[in-house]
């Protein structure tokens, strides 16, 4: 059979694009001797050394390592040294026991092993019978850390279960650790490490990099996934000093591993409850006599974990959802009465104030009772109707109180978040173990980034849904007594929308004359007073937004004793597709066609004759203050209805062709 010569390149192009990296990391790791025991992602290690009572070291002895919750025993020797090493220990609480011919039995109890920890267990062996056992507990001194100078605290399952976090995410508690700083706070805060940006973290959760592009989680450490406390074991953040293996960023790196079963059936049910009568109203609302906004926030969930097959097989489940109607004050400029009714309003040099009805002979001009309108039209038809749809004003503290004010309002913005994470470990026999967890998180809100005030009735109107997918696949083997390996599959995906309104959707304009076309509307916008349409219509509150990241992982890491020195060697390999779409700019526009009234871009020279004479000398009154020309000149040309612009997002394909209005902007790109 043969292959398209076109095929055969493009198969070799992709391995040499994956292996190349792969076989220069394996060679350069063979060139550098450690002599610290590795550790993976999601497990701990074990060294050791056994002598006898004289100090002499004791080869060949045999050193079992028995999980006391799952059954598991990992077995090893002392080399000519008498020394041990177990690496890719899983953490838990194990029993260590050590034989030799000629020595009595010595059985170490209540062994902690952490993630990411190395724990050292030397063990003196008293010469007798094999069948005399000598029993001792661990000490603090094993877990003193000797082979390797990271910076950074382990935080257990009694910690994470009762230490307060915010938002019930573990990894809130790397406040806990050294030099972590917190600024902010909630859902806003930020982490930042040893002096890193927070986008510098790295999260890896059973030893799969799950340090998102899109969805911030808590302390906007860059989670693409939530790790709720009762879906997690144990964790440490290396804020200083990490190893090799653990280089992928210049902030914390945090390592978090799942809970697990073991041979005892456990579980738990949990609900948080906040809500308004534990809370007092905030001073926005009183201040504006804003009733309290009725608060409800539910969390909740269930866990539960237990064998399989003893010894054998084990499972771990936990869902939380969370339900928080919640609510958000927002305040926009609306137009007061007079404006609405084509009249502007300012103080003069005297204090007076001052009122010019742009459709009649008011004082416009150096001619008395000359027109501030030549057409003695006045406000435009359609820029009126634009304005009553706004609400009246109730705040005073906004806008400049006389042709602007404030209305302040509460507006619902419920959030809905569901989690869920399964997670089945095998154990085929002492050498040779499998561990595997998928996860899923969705998180549907609406945000007050964009506002529709039409009739008074406040709507936040952007859904922002996201959702968030992990898969983990863990096999680890003692391929030969001096010879261990540890490979780790994983797959993310998050996904990230920013869904707007756009303002022609809405029933109640889309039927006002002079407002909407076929191609586009009326935007409302000056940069003076800050007025808007009745629905938030600016590029950054009406811009539609979908990104999609994902991420394949492959890591594998192998550790090799020869003699009295550990290799520790392996490769990461990430390749991560993305594409993202868009359809505006940031800085001017959308894809729907807008034009934009009176933001005094370039309406700056209203003729003479058609404004009020600049206060100066001896004029005082019946004038307009020099500081309120720029104002002036944007409401006049807004309320007249003079386009300053129009503007709409094009786009166009890879060989530069103007694509139909409306096509949103699209990239695919790749990484590795």
């Amino acid at each position: 059979m043969r292959f398209p010569q076109k095929g055969v390149t493009a198969v070799l192009t992709m391995l040499r694009r994956f292996l190349r990296p792969a076989l220069l990391g394996f060679a350069m790791f063979l060139l550098c001797a450690a002599v610290a025991a590795a550790q993976s992602a999601s497990a701990g290690a074990v060294v050791g050394t056994v002598t006898d009572n004289t100090g002499a070291a004791i080869p060949g002895a045999q050193i079992a390592l028995s999980n006391t919750a799952t059954g598991l025993v990992l077995h090893q020797g002392t080399n000519v040294s008498g020394g041990y090493t177990f690496v890719s220990v899983p953490p838990g609480a194990y029993t260590l026991a050590v034989t030799a011919t000629g020595f009595q039995r010595r059985l170490v109890k209540g062994l902690t092993i952490q993630v990411n920890k190395t724990v050292t267990v030397n063990a003196k062996l008293t010469v007798g019978q094999q069948t005399q056992t000598v029993e001792v507990t661990a000490n603090s001194q094993s877990e003193l850390q000797t082979v390797n100078a990271t910076v950074g605290n382990v935080i257990g399952t009694q910690s994470i279960d009762k230490l307060p976090t915010l938002q019930h995410d573990t990894v809130e508690l790397l406040a806990l650790q050294p030099t972590a700083l917190t600024t902010g706070s909630g859902d806003t805060a930020s982490m930042r490490v040893n002096g890193a940006i927070d986008d510098q973290n790295t999260i890896r959760l059973d030893g799969v990099d799950i340090s998102g592009h899109v969805v911030a989680g808590a302390y906007s450490i860059v989670e693409a996934i939530p790790t709720p406390v009762d879906s997690v074991e144990e964790f440490r953040v290396g804020v200083a000093d990490n190893g090799a293996n653990f280089g992928d960023s210049s902030g914390g790196d945090i390592t978090l591993i799942g809970r697990r079963g073991t041979n005892n059936l456990h579980g738990s049910v949990y609900w948080y409850n906040q809500n308004e009568h534990f809370n007092a109203n905030s001073w926005t609302n009183n201040r504006q006599g804003i009733a309290r906004t009725p608060f409800t926030d539910n969390r909740f969930g269930f866990r539960v974990g237990g064998p399989i097959r003893k010894n054998k097989d084990f499972f771990f489940f936990n869902y939380e959802g969370r339900r928080f109607p919640q609510t958000s004050t927002v305040t926009r400029v609306v137009p007061t009465q007079s404006l609405r009714n084509g009249i502007l309003t300012f103080k003069d040099a005297a204090g007076n104030t001052d009122t010019w009805n742009l459709a009649t002979a008011q004082n416009c001009g150096p001619a008395a009772n000359s027109a501030c309108d030549p057409r003695g039209i006045g406000i435009s038809p359609a820029v009126q109707q634009l304005l009553k749809e706004d609400p009246l004003p109730n705040n005073t503290s906004v806008g400049d109180g006389l042709n602007t004010a404030g209305y302040t309002v509460p507006i619902r913005t419920p959030q809905n978040t569901d989690y869920e994470v399964l997670r089945l470990d095998h154990t085929f026999n002492s050498s040779w173990q499998f561990h595997s967890s998928e996860t899923y998180y969705r998180n549907l809100m609406n945000s007050a980034n964009q506002v529709n005030v039409l009739g008074g009735q406040a709507v936040g109107t952007l859904q922002q849904p996201q959702r968030a997918v992990m898969i983990s696949a863990q096999l680890v083997g003692q391929i030969s007594p001096n010879l261990t390996n540890d490979f780790t599959f994983g797959y993310m995906r998050d996904v990230s929308v920013s869904q707007p309104l756009s303002p022609t959707a809405a029933a109640a304009l889309e039927n006002l004359p002079g407002t909407n076309t076929a191609d586009g509307f009326i935007a409302l916008q000056t940069s003076a007073d800050g007025l808007t349409l009745p629905i938030d219509n600016s590029a950054g509150a009406a811009r539609y937004q979908w990104t999609k990241d994902a991420d394949l992982q492959f890591t594998d890491n192998a550790t090799w004793l020869v003699g009295n020195h550990t290799y520790d060697f392996g490769t990461t390999i990430h390749d991560n597709p993305v594409t993202h779409a868009r359809n505006d700019k940031v800085v001017a526009g959308n894809s729907s066609l807008a034009a934009v009234l009176g933001p005094a871009n370039y309406i700056t020279n209203i003729p003479s004759a058609d404004a009020p004479p600049t206060c100066a000398g001896g004029l005082t009154t019946n004038c307009l203050p020099a500081s309120s020309t720029s104002i002036w000149n944007a409401l006049y040309g807004s309320l007249l209805g003079i386009v300053d612009n129009v503007n709409i997002e094009a786009a166009r394909d890879a060989s530069l062709n103007p694509l139909p209005f409306g096509t949103t902007l699209q990239a695919n790109a790749k990484w590795y």
